[in-house]
């Protein structure tokens, strides 16, 4: 992950490679099924098929179809007084609650008000302080771009019941490789605490 900007405020021009990505099928196998035996039928033999569906980057000439954007990227980290604003409504509410309890418990208002007042203010500046330690992240994570080949099929077997049935069940899955073509940008702009 590399760290483009960080700040209150970021206002940002972001030039990074990107790669496009479309669903393709690259096989198939047979459906799950099951059986009194435990022994797999020979593939196939097996009738019933699923589509095996991948996503492929999109290639040209056999290599990753990689080009470089520009992107504008805009944030700004939470206002502490947006974060004092919304501590004090939860911790006024809980207050209130606390209070209220304690009011009906004791058949003495005063409690309501009281932890109703300090909910409100405990809540403001613990929201506006927790906003203040914050700040905004441009990053990028780099992802490696996978070209993918169907190379046979997995299988596994379990005992199990069906309807009241013993057997077993055969599960199957795409035997899969992949050739690495290189790599792409994700930009991302998260909220983190300060340093």
């Amino acid at each position: 992950m590399r760290v483009i900007s960080t700040g209150k405020t970021i206002d940002h021009t972001l030039t990074y490679r990107t790669v496009g990505f479309h669903r393709e099928e690259i096989g198939k196998i047979p459906n799950d099924i099951f059986l009194a035996t435990d022994e797999t039928p020979p593939l196939d033999s097996l009738k019933h098929t699923r589509p095996v569906i991948v996503n492929q980057p999109d290639t040209i000439d056999g290599r990753a179809n990689v080009r470089e954007v520009s992107e504008h990227f805009q944030a700004a980290a939470p206002s502490p007084i947006v974060g004092g604003v919304v501590g004090s409504l939860i911790a006024g509410v809980a207050g209130l609650v606390v209070g209220g309890f304690a009011s009906i418990l004791s058949g003495n208002s005063t409690f309501l008000l009281a932890t109703g007042a300090l909910g409100l203010a405990g809540g403001a500046f613990v929201g506006a302080q927790s906003a203040a330690k914050k700040e905004v992240q441009l990053v990028v994570r780099e992802r490696p771009i996978n070209l993918h080949s169907m190379t046979g099929v997995d299988t596994e077997v379990r005992r199990g019941s069906l309807k009241g049935r013993s057997g077993y069940f055969h599960s199957f899955s795409a035997h899969l490789d992949s050739t690495h073509l290189g790599n792409y940008d994700v930009p991302d702009v998260q909220i983190v605490r300060k340093a």
